[in-house]
Protein backbone atom coordinates (compact mmCIF):
# COMPACT_ATOMS: atom_id res chain seq x y z
CA UNK A 1 0.00 0.00 0.00
CA UNK A 2 0.99 3.44 -0.24
CA UNK A 3 2.02 4.71 2.94
CA UNK A 4 3.99 1.22 3.44
CA UNK A 5 5.81 2.59 0.58
CA UNK A 6 6.38 5.75 1.90
CA UNK A 7 7.40 4.34 4.70
CA UNK A 8 10.00 2.16 3.13
CA UNK A 9 11.00 5.46 1.15
CA UNK A 10 11.91 7.73 4.00
CA UNK A 11 15.17 5.22 4.79
CA UNK A 12 16.98 7.36 1.78
CA UNK A 13 20.14 8.70 3.29
CA UNK A 14 19.16 12.54 1.65
CA UNK A 15 16.57 13.28 -0.53
CA UNK A 16 16.88 13.48 -4.17
CA UNK A 17 17.53 16.53 -5.93
CA UNK A 18 16.26 18.07 -8.96
CA UNK A 19 18.61 18.47 -11.36
CA UNK A 20 17.01 18.72 -14.58
CA UNK A 21 14.04 19.58 -16.43
CA UNK A 22 12.44 17.45 -18.60
CA UNK A 23 9.90 18.26 -21.72
CA UNK A 24 7.07 15.96 -22.28
CA UNK A 25 7.34 13.66 -25.36
CA UNK A 26 4.74 13.27 -27.30
CA UNK A 27 2.45 10.04 -26.85
CA UNK A 28 2.72 7.80 -30.03
CA UNK A 29 -1.26 7.50 -29.74
CA UNK A 30 -2.26 10.92 -29.98
CA UNK A 31 -4.77 11.97 -32.60
CA UNK A 32 -4.74 14.44 -34.83
CA UNK A 33 -8.29 15.51 -34.37
CA UNK A 34 -10.39 17.50 -32.23
CA UNK A 35 -11.17 14.66 -29.78
CA UNK A 36 -8.95 13.49 -27.07
CA UNK A 37 -7.01 10.19 -27.67
CA UNK A 38 -8.01 6.97 -25.95
CA UNK A 39 -4.99 6.95 -23.98
CA UNK A 40 -2.37 9.44 -23.06
CA UNK A 41 1.36 9.38 -21.11
CA UNK A 42 2.60 12.62 -19.91
CA UNK A 43 6.45 12.88 -19.22
CA UNK A 44 8.15 15.73 -17.49
CA UNK A 45 8.85 14.88 -14.09
CA UNK A 46 12.66 13.31 -13.53
CA UNK A 47 11.71 11.52 -10.46
CA UNK A 48 8.49 9.39 -9.11
CA UNK A 49 5.32 10.98 -9.54
CA UNK A 50 3.16 10.09 -6.64
CA UNK A 51 0.11 12.44 -6.75
CA UNK A 52 -2.21 13.52 -9.73
CA UNK A 53 -5.35 15.03 -10.17
CA UNK A 54 -7.80 16.30 -12.47
CA UNK A 55 -9.47 20.11 -12.61
CA UNK A 56 -13.49 20.30 -12.02
CA UNK A 57 -14.31 21.17 -15.29
CA UNK A 58 -11.46 18.05 -16.34
CA UNK A 59 -9.37 20.49 -18.52
CA UNK A 60 -6.63 20.65 -16.65
CA UNK A 61 -3.88 17.69 -14.67
CA UNK A 62 -1.81 19.06 -11.45
CA UNK A 63 0.77 16.61 -10.41
CA UNK A 64 3.38 16.01 -7.82
CA UNK A 65 6.75 14.53 -7.32
CA UNK A 66 9.56 13.07 -5.63
CA UNK A 67 11.31 15.60 -7.76
CA UNK A 68 9.98 18.14 -5.13
CA UNK A 69 8.06 20.13 -8.49
CA UNK A 70 4.63 20.22 -8.94
CA UNK A 71 3.46 20.33 -13.01
CA UNK A 72 0.40 21.52 -14.69
CA UNK A 73 -0.83 19.90 -17.83
CA UNK A 74 -3.72 20.23 -20.52
CA UNK A 75 -5.60 16.81 -19.79
CA UNK A 76 -7.12 17.07 -24.01
CA UNK A 77 -3.40 17.15 -25.06
CA UNK A 78 -0.76 15.64 -22.20
CA UNK A 79 1.14 19.03 -22.88
CA UNK A 80 2.50 20.50 -20.26
CA UNK A 81 1.19 23.92 -19.28
CA UNK A 82 3.63 25.25 -16.95
CA UNK A 83 5.87 23.83 -14.57
CA UNK A 84 8.09 22.42 -13.02
CA UNK A 85 6.94 24.89 -10.45
CA UNK A 86 9.57 24.48 -7.37
CA UNK A 87 9.23 25.71 -3.79
CA UNK A 88 8.66 22.46 -1.61
CA UNK A 89 12.17 21.24 0.09
CA UNK A 90 10.49 17.68 -0.05
CA UNK A 91 8.67 15.40 -1.85
CA UNK A 92 5.27 16.10 -3.14
CA UNK A 93 2.47 14.12 -1.46
CA UNK A 94 -0.69 15.52 -2.48
CA UNK A 95 -2.29 18.12 -5.06
CA UNK A 96 -6.13 18.98 -5.65
CA UNK A 97 -7.47 21.90 -7.48
CA UNK A 98 -9.87 24.73 -6.01
CA UNK A 99 -13.47 24.39 -6.97
CA UNK A 100 -13.09 26.93 -9.22
CA UNK A 101 -10.05 26.20 -10.95
CA UNK A 102 -7.87 28.97 -9.78
CA UNK A 103 -5.71 28.42 -6.75
CA UNK A 104 -4.04 24.62 -6.53
CA UNK A 105 -3.13 23.02 -2.87
CA UNK A 106 0.19 21.01 -2.42
CA UNK A 107 1.46 18.83 0.75
CA UNK A 108 5.00 17.53 1.27
CA UNK A 109 7.19 15.78 3.50
CA UNK A 110 8.63 18.82 4.22
CA UNK A 111 5.36 19.16 6.51
CA UNK A 112 3.98 21.92 4.93
CA UNK A 113 1.34 23.12 2.49
CA UNK A 114 1.13 25.53 -0.01
CA UNK A 115 -1.30 27.33 -2.40
CA UNK A 116 -0.51 28.27 -6.26
CA UNK A 117 -2.07 30.15 -8.54
CA UNK A 118 -3.25 27.53 -11.10
CA UNK A 119 -2.91 30.53 -14.18
CA UNK A 120 0.66 32.00 -13.57
CA UNK A 121 2.31 29.33 -11.27
CA UNK A 122 3.17 31.63 -8.11
CA UNK A 123 2.59 30.66 -5.12
CA UNK A 124 0.18 33.04 -3.31
CA UNK A 125 -0.19 31.75 0.63
CA UNK A 126 2.10 29.32 2.82
CA UNK A 127 3.81 27.61 3.20
CA UNK A 128 1.37 26.94 6.21
CA UNK A 129 2.77 25.40 9.25
CA UNK A 130 1.90 22.90 12.21
CA UNK A 131 2.14 19.51 11.16
CA UNK A 132 4.55 17.38 12.69
CA UNK A 133 5.49 14.71 9.97
CA UNK A 134 4.49 14.84 6.41
CA UNK A 135 1.34 15.88 4.48
CA UNK A 136 -0.38 12.85 2.71
CA UNK A 137 -3.55 14.11 1.36
CA UNK A 138 -5.13 18.32 1.10
CA UNK A 139 -8.68 19.14 0.08
CA UNK A 140 -10.35 22.65 -0.71
CA UNK A 141 -13.59 23.71 1.00
CA UNK A 142 -16.50 23.53 -1.72
CA UNK A 143 -16.50 27.39 -1.42
CA UNK A 144 -12.78 27.27 -2.11
CA UNK A 145 -12.07 29.30 1.35
CA UNK A 146 -11.05 26.35 3.69
CA UNK A 147 -8.29 24.10 3.08
CA UNK A 148 -8.23 20.61 5.19
CA UNK A 149 -4.79 18.63 5.29
CA UNK A 150 -4.30 14.91 6.88
CA UNK A 151 -0.77 14.28 7.61
CA UNK A 152 1.08 10.70 9.03
CA UNK A 153 1.15 12.38 11.88
CA UNK A 154 -2.43 11.31 12.67
CA UNK A 155 -4.01 14.59 12.91
CA UNK A 156 -6.32 16.89 10.69
CA UNK A 157 -5.72 20.77 10.40
CA UNK A 158 -7.88 23.65 8.73
CA UNK A 159 -6.30 26.15 7.48
CA UNK A 160 -7.23 29.76 5.46
CA UNK A 161 -7.24 29.34 2.15
CA UNK A 162 -5.88 32.78 1.82
CA UNK A 163 -4.26 33.64 4.88
CA UNK A 164 -2.52 30.23 6.19
CA UNK A 165 -4.40 30.90 9.26
CA UNK A 166 -5.24 27.67 11.47
CA UNK A 167 -8.94 27.43 11.63
CA UNK A 168 -9.37 24.01 13.45
CA UNK A 169 -7.27 21.58 14.96
CA UNK A 170 -4.93 19.71 15.09
CA UNK A 171 -8.02 17.29 15.35
CA UNK A 172 -6.88 14.13 16.61
CA UNK A 173 -8.25 10.20 16.97
CA UNK A 174 -6.49 7.83 14.15
CA UNK A 175 -4.01 5.51 15.19
CA UNK A 176 -2.37 5.76 12.02
CA UNK A 177 -1.53 8.26 9.35
CA UNK A 178 -3.95 10.06 7.57
CA UNK A 179 -4.54 9.04 3.77
CA UNK A 180 -8.09 10.40 2.22
CA UNK A 181 -9.90 13.78 3.37
CA UNK A 182 -12.96 15.16 2.02
CA UNK A 183 -15.51 18.15 2.67
CA UNK A 184 -19.44 17.60 2.55
CA UNK A 185 -21.13 19.75 -0.03
CA UNK A 186 -22.01 22.52 2.59
CA UNK A 187 -18.28 22.21 4.04
CA UNK A 188 -19.65 21.57 7.93
CA UNK A 189 -18.66 18.17 7.72
CA UNK A 190 -15.23 16.50 7.12
CA UNK A 191 -14.48 12.67 6.57
CA UNK A 192 -11.36 11.23 7.09
CA UNK A 193 -9.70 7.53 6.28
CA UNK A 194 -6.56 6.07 7.42
CA UNK A 195 -4.25 3.48 7.62
CA UNK A 196 -5.46 2.60 10.56
CA UNK A 197 -8.56 1.00 8.62
CA UNK A 198 -11.28 3.36 9.94
CA UNK A 199 -13.55 6.37 9.16
CA UNK A 200 -14.28 9.24 11.21
CA UNK A 201 -16.95 12.06 10.48
CA UNK A 202 -16.18 15.51 11.53
CA UNK A 203 -17.64 18.94 11.98
CA UNK A 204 -15.91 21.63 11.02
CA UNK A 205 -17.12 23.99 13.72
CA UNK A 206 -16.28 23.27 16.33
CA UNK A 207 -13.81 20.94 15.31
CA UNK A 208 -15.31 18.02 16.83
CA UNK A 209 -15.95 14.54 16.47
CA UNK A 210 -19.26 13.35 15.05
CA UNK A 211 -18.98 9.69 14.10
CA UNK A 212 -15.96 7.00 14.69
CA UNK A 213 -13.85 5.43 14.71
CA UNK A 214 -16.36 3.44 12.00
CA UNK A 215 -15.07 -0.32 10.94
CA UNK A 216 -15.84 -1.98 8.51
CA UNK A 217 -12.82 -2.21 6.19
CA UNK A 218 -10.06 -4.83 6.67
CA UNK A 219 -7.39 -2.50 4.51
CA UNK A 220 -6.42 0.88 4.58
CA UNK A 221 -9.07 3.40 3.91
CA UNK A 222 -7.61 4.96 0.38
CA UNK A 223 -10.90 7.34 -0.72
CA UNK A 224 -13.45 9.32 0.76
CA UNK A 225 -16.78 11.01 -0.93
CA UNK A 226 -19.66 12.23 0.37
CA UNK A 227 -22.62 11.58 -2.08
CA UNK A 228 -24.26 14.57 -3.79
CA UNK A 229 -26.64 14.94 -1.06
CA UNK A 230 -24.15 14.51 1.67
CA UNK A 231 -26.41 12.20 3.38
CA UNK A 232 -24.00 9.36 2.31
CA UNK A 233 -20.63 8.72 2.71
CA UNK A 234 -18.82 6.23 0.41
CA UNK A 235 -14.91 4.83 1.41
CA UNK A 236 -12.88 2.51 -0.48
CA UNK A 237 -9.98 0.32 0.64
CA UNK A 238 -6.89 -0.96 -0.32
CA UNK A 239 -8.70 -3.56 -2.67
CA UNK A 240 -11.19 -1.41 -3.86
CA UNK A 241 -14.10 -2.85 -1.33
CA UNK A 242 -16.40 0.09 -0.84
CA UNK A 243 -18.18 1.00 2.75
CA UNK A 244 -21.46 3.39 2.20
CA UNK A 245 -22.42 5.23 5.63
CA UNK A 246 -24.94 7.03 6.86
CA UNK A 247 -23.42 10.42 7.59
CA UNK A 248 -26.08 11.13 10.52
CA UNK A 249 -25.76 8.54 12.12
CA UNK A 250 -22.57 7.29 10.93
CA UNK A 251 -24.33 3.59 10.44
CA UNK A 252 -22.85 1.28 7.94
CA UNK A 253 -25.44 0.89 5.12
CA UNK A 254 -23.68 -1.57 3.00
CA UNK A 255 -20.50 -3.29 2.62
CA UNK A 256 -17.81 -3.69 2.24
CA UNK A 257 -18.34 -5.06 -1.03
CA UNK A 258 -17.26 -4.25 -4.98
CA UNK A 259 -21.24 -4.96 -5.53
CA UNK A 260 -23.73 -1.98 -4.40
CA UNK A 261 -27.07 -1.21 -5.41
CA UNK A 262 -27.58 0.87 -8.13
CA UNK A 263 -26.80 4.51 -7.61
CA UNK A 264 -25.90 3.87 -4.07
CA UNK A 265 -21.91 4.97 -4.52
CA UNK A 266 -23.11 8.45 -6.53
CA UNK A 267 -20.43 10.55 -4.92
CA UNK A 268 -19.84 14.68 -5.68
CA UNK A 269 -16.92 14.82 -7.57
CA UNK A 270 -13.72 16.20 -5.84
CA UNK A 271 -10.61 17.20 -7.42
CA UNK A 272 -7.73 15.76 -5.54
CA UNK A 273 -5.59 12.55 -5.97
CA UNK A 274 -6.32 9.27 -4.33
CA UNK A 275 -5.12 5.49 -4.18
CA UNK A 276 -8.45 3.74 -5.10
CA UNK A 277 -11.25 5.51 -6.81
CA UNK A 278 -15.03 5.61 -7.33
CA UNK A 279 -16.53 7.19 -10.13
CA UNK A 280 -18.98 10.34 -9.92
CA UNK A 281 -21.81 8.24 -11.39
CA UNK A 282 -20.92 5.34 -8.59
CA UNK A 283 -20.67 2.82 -11.45
CA UNK A 284 -17.36 2.18 -11.14
CA UNK A 285 -14.65 1.36 -8.80
CA UNK A 286 -11.08 1.36 -9.41
CA UNK A 287 -8.36 0.17 -7.58
CA UNK A 288 -4.35 -2.00 -7.77
CA UNK A 289 -4.67 -5.24 -6.41
CA UNK A 290 -1.61 -7.21 -8.21
CA UNK A 291 1.15 -7.15 -6.08
CA UNK A 292 3.36 -5.27 -9.04
CA UNK A 293 1.22 -2.55 -8.62
CA UNK A 294 1.08 -1.39 -12.07
CA UNK A 295 -2.44 -2.17 -13.49
CA UNK A 296 -5.62 -0.75 -12.36
CA UNK A 297 -8.56 -2.89 -12.35
CA UNK A 298 -12.13 -1.76 -12.69
CA UNK A 299 -14.80 -3.33 -11.73
CA UNK A 300 -19.25 -2.91 -11.98
CA UNK A 301 -20.44 -1.63 -8.86
CA UNK A 302 -23.63 -2.95 -9.75
CA UNK A 303 -22.32 -6.57 -10.10
CA UNK A 304 -18.84 -6.56 -9.21
CA UNK A 305 -17.70 -8.22 -12.07
CA UNK A 306 -14.25 -6.74 -13.20
CA UNK A 307 -14.69 -5.01 -16.87
CA UNK A 308 -11.20 -3.74 -17.28
CA UNK A 309 -7.82 -3.94 -16.73
CA UNK A 310 -5.55 -0.81 -17.47
CA UNK A 311 -1.82 -1.53 -18.20
CA UNK A 312 1.19 1.09 -19.20
CA UNK A 313 3.24 1.75 -16.28
CA UNK A 314 6.66 0.21 -15.86
CA UNK A 315 6.39 0.28 -12.07
CA UNK A 316 4.47 1.30 -8.73
CA UNK A 317 1.34 3.18 -9.54
CA UNK A 318 0.97 6.18 -6.87
CA UNK A 319 -2.30 7.54 -7.41
CA UNK A 320 -5.90 6.44 -9.12
CA UNK A 321 -8.07 9.25 -9.99
CA UNK A 322 -11.12 9.36 -12.26
CA UNK A 323 -12.15 12.81 -14.04
CA UNK A 324 -15.72 14.54 -13.59
CA UNK A 325 -17.23 12.80 -16.11
CA UNK A 326 -16.33 9.16 -14.70
CA UNK A 327 -14.96 8.05 -18.41
CA UNK A 328 -11.35 8.86 -18.02
CA UNK A 329 -8.67 6.83 -15.32
CA UNK A 330 -5.48 9.59 -14.23
CA UNK A 331 -2.44 7.50 -12.82
CA UNK A 332 0.55 8.74 -11.50
CA UNK A 333 3.79 6.24 -10.85
CA UNK A 334 7.14 5.77 -9.97
CA UNK A 335 7.86 5.53 -13.29
CA UNK A 336 8.04 8.81 -13.74
CA UNK A 337 5.01 9.27 -15.59
CA UNK A 338 1.33 10.58 -15.70
CA UNK A 339 -1.11 8.12 -18.24
CA UNK A 340 -4.53 8.85 -18.98
CA UNK A 341 -6.53 5.89 -19.69
CA UNK A 342 -10.25 6.14 -21.38
CA UNK A 343 -12.41 3.42 -20.39
CA UNK A 344 -14.66 1.87 -23.34
CA UNK A 345 -16.42 -0.35 -21.22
Amino acid sequence: MRPTATAVCTTLSHLLETTSSVQPKPDASRSRSSAPPPNLTLRGHTDKVWCAAFSVDGKQIVSGSIDRTIQVWNAQTGNPIFGPLKMHTAWVFCVAFSPNGRRIVSGSRDKTVLVWDAVTGKVVAGPFKGHTDGIWTVCFSPDGKQIASGSRDKTIRIWDAQTGALLVGPLSGHTEGIISIVFSGDGMQIASGSIDKTVRIWNVRPGRLVHGPLKGHSNSVYFMGFSPDSRMIISASRFGEVCVWNADTGALVSGPSLRHAEGALAVAFTPNDTWSAVSIDGKWIAAVVDTTWRTVHVWDSKTGQLVASLEGHTDFIGSITFSPDGRRILTSSDDNTIRIHTLDC
